[in-house]
């Protein structure tokens, strides 16, 4: 049974910890990432799109700590 990325990624990180705004643009890119693999999107492109999404709320965490 595999479970969503969203739920993976609650595990793995404390979300909940993040500002409101940078969690909401993680979700969202998350979801992105998750239908186009729900519809056969290339995985290794997909991988590469996940670490864009937490390079992203990484510049967005130390933009919100300035």
């Amino acid at each position: 049974m595999a479970l969503p990325l969203c739920c993976v990624c609650r595990w793995m990180f404390n979300i909940a910890a993040l500002p409101p705004r940078v969690r909401i643009t993680l979700v969202e890119k998350l979801a992105d990432i998750e239908h186009r693999l729900a519809f056969g999107c290339s995985e290794a492109l997909q991988l590469g799109a996940l670490v864009a999404a937490f390079a992203l709320v990484r510049d967005e965490v130390v933009a919100a700590a300035q």
